[in-house]
């Protein structure tokens, strides 16, 4: 976890992961504010031949302003991307516990 700091306040978190696609794995950033609500997220590295459209930024988008609280559910909350559907339900996945995570993190 990286803590993201004006001054000496903490204003934000960066958590990085790595989920698996169909067979390599996909590293990936989410940056939280300093309620656990994200801001963006971001693929750092997509190791697979296809389904890369998750990289996109308007896919990427849909997660702002996401919570603990928030439903992640690929198909409904979150578009699924013809072609990358594995890709979508990992990294849907992956940044669903990284915020429940934080979130326990947080109320300790």
């Amino acid at each position: 976890m990286y803590k993201i700091y004006n001054e000496k306040k903490i204003i934000g978190y960066g958590l990085l992961d790595n989920v698996y696609g169909k067979s390599l794995p996909i590293t990936f950033l989410v940056m939280y504010d300093s309620e656990g609500k994200i801001l963006c997220s971001e693929i750092i590295k997509y190791r697979e031949p296809y389904g890369g459209a998750v990289q996109s930024k308007e896919w990427n988008d849909q997660f702002k302003g996401k919570n603990v609280n928030s439903d992640f559910q690929p198909g409904k909350d979150i578009s699924g991307i013809s072609g990358a559907t594995i890709s979508v339900n990992s990294l849907t996945k992956g940044i669903k516990k990284l915020t429940l995570l934080l979130n326990e993190i947080l109320s300790k």
